[in-house]
């Protein structure tokens, strides 16, 4: 009996220190490589596309992994009219709250013919 009150006791004392931490989970935007002109000639013929960041959704607030600082971020409406244009300064992007509806999502590495595209719903 006093090994269970002991216990209590020593869990109260220590229960403070515990860092709980509750947060929606964020949904992963499938992406897919788009290009501008394919048949434009580069610079260099020979460069392949970057790698797929992964980019996530919470709400409003868009994570890029890795970081795509210095992207232009665009957003067009279902008759592909861009509405909403930015450059991504951070790991973290917070989208206005105007937005609403379906939306598709570009992502375009500075002075490249190709871009990232996915579809987002806000």
């Amino acid at each position: 009996m006093k090994t269970k009150k002991l216990f209590a006791i020593v869990m109260m004392v220590f229960m403070p220190l515990v860092n709980v931490s509750v947060s929606v989970a964020s949904e992963v935007v499938p992406l897919e490589i788009g290009f501008d002109d394919p048949f434009d000639t580069q610079d260099d013929p020979n460069r392949s596309p970057e790698t797929v960041p992964e980019v996530s959704i919470d709400g409003y607030t868009l994570t890029f992994l890795p970081p795509c600082n210095g992207y232009e971020l665009r957003l067009l409406d279902e008759y592909g009219i861009e509405v909403y244009s930015t450059v991504i300064t951070s790991s973290t992007l917070q989208l206005p709250t105007w937005l609403s509806g379906d939306y598709e999502l570009q992502i375009i590495p500075t002075g490249s013919n190709y871009y990232f595209t996915g579809t987002i719903s806000l």
